[in-house]
């Protein structure tokens, strides 16, 4: 505890905050028992604070959903599928008739997919898609 009362010493007069939260989960652990210790110097809470108001940032933004996967949770197996065969070239006949369905279904699937995604035509889905390794380039 007492090295680690010297790092926030020297992290705290030299300003570093990142550095000190990408060491990670072991620094909240320090930082509690530190406090809870009672060996924090008074002039060292607001810095000792910041940091662990910092990590709790960090636990939450690691636990909550990203964009990325909201977008490849919403997309069905039918939207990835017709994904698929855009980036493969086909057209929406062509899709239609490999996938068994009409190609008005293709259209609505189409629809729906370019606003899952953002985008306003096919290229952009494709290149979306790609990006986001729902689709691979062959």
């Amino acid at each position: 505890m007492s090295r680690f009362r010297r790092v926030l010493v020297a992290s705290g007069a030299a300003g570093l905050y990142q550095t000190v939260l990408d060491e990670g989960p072991v620094i909240s652990e320090l930082l509690r028992a530190t406090r809870e210790g009672g060996n924090l110097r008074t002039d060292l809470i607001p810095y000792a604070d910041r940091l662990a108001a910092g990590l709790q940032r960090a636990r939450q933004d690691r636990s909550a959903p990203s964009s990325n996967a909201r977008i490849l949770g919403g997309l069905s197996s039918r939207e990835t599928d017709i994904l698929t065969l855009i980036a493969d070239g086909l057209s929406n006949k062509q899709i239609a008739r490999s996938l068994d369905i009409g190609p008005e279904t293709v259209k609505s699937h189409l629809k729906s997919v370019f606003t899952k995604l953002g985008v306003e035509k096919r290229a952009q889905a494709v290149s979306r898609a790609q990006t986001l390794g729902i689709v691979t380039t062959q």
